[in-house]
């Protein structure tokens, strides 16, 4: 697999290899730039996010709607505690 961006613009899609943005112009070296660059630190509450460092989000979807498990956890708190379950 090649490291590569997707640029989007008005409705075009291309994929251009992160080894080939010298040769795409100034526009894409500066893309790649703000990309690449070190972002500061971003306080929250008492902690601090840092990006210098890989970071985990996750987003648990309870609407009765989101589940497939058959219909065996009807009521929203115990799908929740279930799903949580399977998904670690």
């Amino acid at each position: 697999m090649v490291a590569a961006y997707e640029v989007i613009e008005r409705g075009a899609r291309r994929t251009i290899p992160v080894a080939d943005v010298a040769t795409q112009g100034e526009r894409a070296a500066h893309l790649h730039a703000l990309i690449t660059a070190p972002r500061a630190p971003l306080p929250l509450g008492e902690r601090m996010l840092r990006f210098d460092q890989p970071l985990v989000a996750a987003i648990l979807n309870v609407t009765p709607d989101s589940f497939s498990d058959g219909g065996k956890h009807v009521a929203t708190p115990p799908a929740a505690a279930a799903a949580g379950d399977r998904h670690g």
